[in-house]
């Protein structure tokens, strides 16, 4: 097996065998899982207890059942981790367990971690070596000082393959999963005897298992109790065997076993998935509000825009309409005096064709007024001085019904009626 995978095994088995923690006190044993010592004293208000979950034993008249789960991550994944712990009402810890799952090791591996601890506890180790049955792991498990491991009968054995809890008390098997245990006829073990420390695993051709580790003194809390139903403990006595009779009931402190342990936290899991799922509903939607917003704001900002363009377009509509209105009246005023300036010439051409015809007559006049004898002349003068010439007063006459002629013409050019 590879040194890392050797590694990792090491130090889940040496986190088992840790001195005693900052929450326990002067302790009468030397075993210790998970940095907690058996026959130590916690402290309930301590960081550490605060993790687990506790209350008051139902099996155990003044003990505390305490447990927790969670998921930890380790150099090859997620490893799910279960810890409980039994102490007394003085807070004296009389058993504590931790189990692991997926755990990779092999067998060499195993009698490594098993002389580790041994070098550790002191004493020769029992050894109970796993049957070998086709298609399961292999595993083994060993016990150090006076715990004793007693085999489960086949009755509860069939009770056990059946998926029911009988009241056995603590078990331990080679698994860590009773009921598979039970239907592939490997032995499950009841846990009896005195103060010590049980480390069990098992490990699959790919080197994937599971390990628990539990220090246990059965002898403070096996007492007989009047009354009291056992489950998660032994039977009063060691020896005694419940009649074949007693009624049976789920424990209600049962071992988390990590299969247990393990749809705890897939379903954990699954709720977690749920709740991120939801998360990116929520921020998807979230996100399409914030679309709906922008777009709302661009449609906004367009609608302004558009209206700018209106507004400039309108005012250029005013000042082109303006151009050509101010075009349209300079050219009227052009064409206003163009006319003026034709009717100022007409009229100049009808004042002046008359003065020009009475010019030529008075020049033929003179001309044949020479040949009349001074006398003629002054005579002709002194008689018609005041009397107008007939033609002078005919061309007047005829220049001012012309004159009067152009002029209603241009006021009807106008509109305007000549008063």
């Amino acid at each position: 097996m590879p040194a890392k995978h050797a590694t990792i095994v090491t130090l889940a088995v040496l986190a088992g065998l840790a001195s005693i923690s900052a929450w326990a006190q002067a302790p009468s044993s030397r075993y210790a899982v998970d940095g907690m010592v058996l026959g130590s004293q916690i402290e309930p208000g301590s960081a550490a207890y605060r993790t687990y979950q506790c209350g008051p034993s139902e099996q155990f008249s003044g003990f505390t059942w305490c447990r927790r789960s969670r998921s930890e991550r380790g150099p090859r994944g997620q490893i799910y981790a279960s810890s409980s712990i039994l102490h007394s009402a003085d807070g004296t810890i009389v058993y504590v367990n931790r189990a692991l799952e997926p755990v990779f090791s092999s067998s060499a591996d195993a009698k490594d971690q098993i002389a580790k601890i041994t070098q550790t506890y002191g004493g020769q180790p029992r050894i109970i070596e796993m049957p070998h049955r086709a298609g399961l792991p292999d595993g083994v498990i060993a016990v150090w000082g006076d715990v004793d491991l007693q085999p489960v009968d086949a009755q509860n054995a069939s009770e056990l393959a059946a998926g029911k809890t009988p009241a056995l008390g603590f078990l331990i098997d080679f698994l860590a999963d009773f009921q598979r245990s039970a239907k592939n006829g490997l032995p499950v073990y009841r846990v009896r005897g005195g103060a010590g420390y049980v480390w069990a695993a098992n490990f699959a051709q790919n080197g994937r298992g599971t390990q628990r580790f539990l220090a246990v003194d059965p002898s403070k809390f096996l007492g007989p109790v009047a009354g009291q139903p056992t489950a998660a403990a032994p039977s009063p006595a060691p020896s005694a065997t419940p009649p074949a009779a007693a009624p049976t009931k789920p424990a209600a402190e049962p071992e988390m076993t990590v299969a247990e342990l393990k749809q705890t936290v897939q379903t954990l899991q699954a709720d977690l998935t749920k709740a991120t799922t939801k998360i990116a509903e929520l921020e998807q939607a979230n996100a399409e509000a914030e679309r709906v917003r922008k777009q709302a704001e661009d449609a906004k900002l367009a609608a302004e825009n558009a209206r700018h363009r209106v507004e400039a377009a309108s005012s250029a509509d005013k000042r082109e309409l303006a151009a050509v209105h101010d075009a349209a009246a300079t050219e009227r005023r052009s064409w206003e005096i163009l006319a003026y300036i034709l009717i100022a010439g007409v009229l100049a051409f009808l004042i002046a064709r008359p003065v020009m015809r009475w010019m030529r007559l008075t020049r033929e006049r003179l001309a044949s007024g020479q040949r009349t004898s001074p006398e003629a002349a002054q005579i002709k003068a002194e008689g018609k001085g005041t009397t107008s010439s007939p033609d002078i007063t005919a061309s007047s006459d005829t220049f001012g019904r012309e004159l009067d002629k152009h002029v209603a013409d241009i006021n009807a050019a106008h509109g305007e009626t000549p008063a």
